[in-house]
């Protein structure tokens, strides 16, 4: 009995530990999707979308969520006529990743 708690407790440790793993490479691939419906709609009509939604139904049919199932936050950027395309990486952690429109690129954090 006391061997079959042990090993549920070390199975449950290991889940956790899982869970915890980060991999933003997944979710900046979903988020790849909207920045290519973000290109094309700026192609078309010369100007960024003021929101996601207006992306719909034309450029993608939903807006994704991440990998974790939370959704993906959209700011304009008035200074330098660009956007931001964010998804925080954790609940627990002050992390995530913006994908700068200015520079092409992701930019990640980490923090605890």
């Amino acid at each position: 009995m006391r061997f079959l708690r042990i090993s549920v407790v070390v199975l449950i440790v290991l889940v956790l530990i899982s869970c915890s793993d980060y991999d933003p490479q997944k979710d900046q691939k979903i988020g790849e999707s909207i920045i290519a419906a973000i290109t094309a709609y700026k192609n078309d009509h010369n100007a960024y979308p003021a929101t996601l939604d207006n992306l719909i139904p034309k450029y993608i049919e939903t807006i994704p969520l991440t990998s974790s199932g939370d959704k993906f936050y959209y700011f304009l950027s008035p200074g330098d006529g660009g956007y931001s395309l964010c998804f925080n990486a954790s609940s627990k952690k002050r992390s995530g990743c913006c994908y700068l429109s200015r520079f092409d690129l992701w930019d990640c954090t980490e923090g605890d």
